[in-house]
């Protein structure tokens, strides 16, 4: 045979199976004559038309046979209606739960920010720097093509137009370089936004705000551009509104106002004391974009030796003697920042936590497909018997799968949907910060697609290949109920559902002992009623003082306290109490034991630990005259907590001990218990008192005024009447209870919390349907043994016994294989982050969780056990004996 006669060969046999049963024989004549007729005819260029042809037949008939797949896997799933129902119900939990992990965690922190260009090529530095340190970054051309400033979580008193009458709103936003949106690539959805060119020093003052901003506060106003609002008190002109989503870069939490670093100090007190001139103020964080020829581990070497060259001449930075990485880069394009290693790691662990719920649901399924299969023996040799293919059969079950996961997939994506259409619908606690747009969107719809379509073929692939091997003649001859291939105690079906059980089990406990530990270890024991105490915060320097006023006021302002009679406890404070913090700590050297250890600073007042109710280990408490600014040869008077006196001077006496960092000397004057913050962590503190600097120029938060009395109520009433009495003009903010403040500190942490204990109890659930599957199964082989036990006199409790006997055996193998599981995964979770170890520690303790979780596990198991063998107590033997 020619060239040509052996390719359109090799081209027929790629047909469908059938098309070739029914035309194949005819094909290949008709297709050999075509041939000899064509090359007559019109040569080499005929028998190419004609193969052409076939080509495009080819994928045609296998659509053909796909769509007759279909309405065949249509009517099998309509028949088993129950069989259906169940199945969607589980992948559309599975996929559902998977799509909300995918988009309320992994995008949160792995998706680009909105609106930007090349996102792949911003990098940032992990720690923050002066600004001189990034203009001297800038001028690397060669490595960067771009280099901006922000200082993040910056808040703004604003006044909003047409609500004169109105106190000012205060919202989250960032001071940043002119050049921040050109590093990003952000264009203004309307007007413009900053640029180096319009935006310089002297200029009037102007701001962009967020498309958020804009519809939430500002009702959508299209003339909004032009016009001029009040921040921290001053006039300043809207030019631009940024893209909608975009919520800026390198923070988590939405800004609303962009402000350049141009303004005057007085509309942005963070510039005060030319901080942009000043190589000493780390008050900045450095956006970074790369040249496209460039790589991260080159930009990431060349900044670690401009920074060494620069920390020469700045006193607070490191020793040169420190051969360590000064500078350590991390991906900028996403809205969380997040280092290399540190991006591997919540990759593996969502990566991780949503293949385990996806593997439970699918040899959930794989299971019922099983139990499924024993009851369709009889049609698949009929099949076989008529000239169907294995291939072909195992085609139509993966089809029939395929079906019912994009079914389950559909639902799942309405349940996310769904999920995130409640989870807006949740008030939360005022003060809460806006929370990231993180809709359901198409990319979520393309990833329960996707994840349909891999599980549908994961989950029916093995009981497609396992029922097809059928012997044609026993199996017309015994029924459906054939006992195919040996009943085997540790088959795949068994092993299946042992894996489920230990997989359920584990993703229980561990999701168990971090919610239990977190929950335990953040409560907040105090010797009070925490409905007495409140705070609110006062900044007014932002509501428009001069430094001088604002000092003024406070000097004032704790006289009218205590002359209102109402407040037997008060006291100032750069912070609420409990406050979690994500610093590092600063680095302080004990003088005497050399010790360096990095503590996590508190600015308070006089009076503030007799407010709290804490009575000191050792020493005093910050007095008046602690409050004034140290100059000349003073010490700054310090406070540790036992953590930190611990770790300087072991079991010996702080009282009295001097420590330094690399600006101040500090005295040790007393020494207060440990206690945890509202993330139920416990770090080593050190407390300094609240100084005339802090009066005249307020941080971020402003100035926090805590006071207890017999009701938070009339605390802060009393408070409220104070302020007044000096301005009622200045505005109050972050008015809460304590209690409402830690209900909002631990806000966030127990909506995630609540999400990981949802994804224990569906891994559960699924568990006892799988059982209950397996189960089914077994029954439904063992139809014929149980018929003769039962006909030589076997109880309905002896046949309870033996169906329930291999449940029992399957919890509890697999029981122990998951609570080893669990307990190898904590201790990895464990050694990978302080607040992990913390919250295992307390968790794994807990007596409920250890001996609960299994014995819940345990008994949801066994009644889904029950159910089908308690349907086997009610065979009929001889109308068992009938259909075998």
């Amino acid at each position: 045979m020619n060239f040509p006669g052996r390719l359109y060969r090799r081209l027929a046999q790629a047909f469908p199976h059938e098309f070739k049963m029914s035309f194949g024989d005819e094909m290949l004549l008709a297709g050999e004559e075509a041939t000899r007729r064509l090359a007559r005819q019109r040569g080499i260029a005929g028998f190419f038309l004609l193969l052409s042809d076939i080509a495009m037949r080819l994928p045609v008939e296998y659509f053909a046979e796909i769509r007759q797949d279909m309405r065949y896997a249509v009517r099998a799933l309509l028949k088993s209606p129950a069989f259906a129902l169940v199945g969607i119900a589980s992948m559309g939990l599975g996929i559902g739960l998977t799509t909300d992990i995918y988009s309320s965690g992994w995008s949160m922190l792995m998706r680009t920010i909105p609106g930007t260009v090349n996102p792949s090529r911003l990098v940032t530095p992990d720690a923050p720097v002066s600004y001189p340190y990034i203009e001297q970054f800038h001028e690397q051309k060669k490595l960067f093509a771009g280099v901006a400033a922000v200082e993040n979580g910056v808040q703004f008193n604003i006044g909003v137009p047409g609500r004169s009458r109105t106190k000012p709103e205060r919202v989250l936003g960032q001071i940043v370089s002119p050049d921040y949106f050109s590093v990003l690539g952000v264009v203004a959805a309307r007007g413009r936004v900053l640029s180096l060119e319009l935006d310089k020093p002297g200029n009037a003052p102007v701001v962009v705000i967020s498309d958020r901003f804009w519809r939430s506060r500002l009702n959508t106003d299209p003339d909004i551009i032009g016009q001029s609002i009040r921040v921290n008190g001053q006039l300043a002109t809207i030019v631009g509104i940024t893209p909608r989503k975009f919520d800026g870069a390198l923070s988590l939490n939405p800004a609303e106002l962009f402000v350049p670093t141009t303004v005057p100090a007085s509309l942005a007190p963070e510039l005060r004391n030319d901080v942009v001139l000043s190589s000493v103020a780390r008050d900045f964080l450095a956006l970074i974009r790369l040249q496209p020829d460039v790589t991260s581990e080159q930009a990431e070497a060349a900044l670690d030796g401009i920074t060494r060259r620069l920390d020469k001449n700045d006193p607070t930075a490191r020793p040169q003697t420190d051969h360590g990485k000064r500078v350590v880069l991390l991906g900028a394009g996403t809205r969380v920042p997040l280092p290399r290693q540190a991006r591997t790691m919540v990759t593996g662990f969502y990566g991780a936590l949503m293949a385990i719920v996806m593997a439970i649901a699918c040899l959930n399924l794989a299971t019922m497909l099983l139990a499924r299969c024993a009851n369709r023996r009889k049609e698949l040799a009929i099949r076989l018997g008529v000239g169907a293919s294995r291939f072909r059969l195992i085609r139509q079950m993966i089809t029939e799968g395929i079906l019912l996961s994009l079914i389950g997939g559909a639902a799942g994506f309405a349940l996310a949907y769904c999920l995130w259409v409640l989870n807006l619908q949740v008030r939360q606690p005022a003060g809460t910060p806006p929370l990231p747009d993180l809709a359901v969107d198409w990319r979520a719809a393309i990833f329960a697609f996707g994840l349909s379509v891999v599980c549908g073929i994961g989950f029916s692939l093995v009981p497609a290949f396992q029922s097809t091997k059928t012997d044609v003649a026993p199996a017309l001859k015994e029924g459906a109920a054939l006992q195919l291939s040996g009943y085997n105690r540790f088959g795949f079906r068994n092993l299946a559902i042992g894996a489920q059980v230990a997989g359920a089990l584990m993703l229980l406990l561990v999701t168990g002992f971090l919610v239990l530990g977190v929950l335990n270890g953040s409560n907040i024991h105090t010797r009070f009623n925490q409905n007495t105490m409140g705070f609110l915060s006062v900044d007014p320097v932002r509501d428009g003082y001069t430094p001088e006023q604002s000092h003024h006021f406070f000097d004032r302002l704790p006289e009218r306290l205590r002359d209102s009679g109402r407040i037997p406890f008060f006291a100032f404070a750069a912070q609420p109490p409990f406050l979690s913090s994500d610093d590092d700590g600063i680095p302080i050297v004990a003088d005497s034991s050399h010790v360096q250890q990095s503590l996590v600073r508190e600015t308070v007042g006089a009076g503030y630990f007799s407010t709290l109710s804490e009575s000191l280990v050792a020493g005093r408490e910050f007095e008046e005259k602690d409050d004034r600014d140290p100059s000349g040869p003073s010490l700054t008077p310090l406070i540790l907590n036992q953590k930190a006196a611990r770790a300087f001077f072991a079991d010996g006496n702080a009282i009295g001990e001097r420590l330094h960092d690399q600006k101040r000397t500090y005295k040790v004057v007393g020494v207060v218990p440990d206690t945890r913050d509202a993330g139920g962590m416990s770090h080593p503190l050190a407390f300094l008192p609240l100084t005339e600097r802090d009066f005249l120029r307020p941080p971020a938060g402003g100035i926090t005024i805590i006071a207890r009395s017999n009701s938070a109520v009339d605390a802060l009433n009393a408070v409220r009447e104070a302020v007044s009495s000096l301005d009622p003009n200045l505005t109050p903010f972050n008015v809460q209870t304590l209690s409402e403040y830690l209900d909002l500190s631990r806000y966030a942490m127990r909506s995630a919390l609540r999400t990981f204990g949802g994804i224990g109890f569906f891994a559960l659930l699924l568990s006892a349907i799988g059982l209950s599957g397996v189960t089914a199964y077994s029954v439904a082989q063992r139809r014929k043994e149980i018929g003769i036990r039962m006909v030589l006199g076997a109880s309905k409790a002896q046949v309870l016994r033996l169906v329930l006997r291999e449940g029992v055996a399957l919890v509890a193998a697999g029981s122990l294989v998951g609570f080893l599981g669990a307990t190898v995964v904590a201790r990895i979770l464990a050694s990978l982050t302080t607040a992990f170890g913390d919250a295992f520690a307390v968790g794994t303790d807990d007596p409920r969780l250890l001996i609960g979780a299994p014995l819940l596990l345990a008994g949801m198991a066994l009644l889904a056990c029950y159910l089908p063998a308690h349907n086997a107590t009610k065979l009929n033997p001889l109308q068992a004996f009938r259909q075998e």
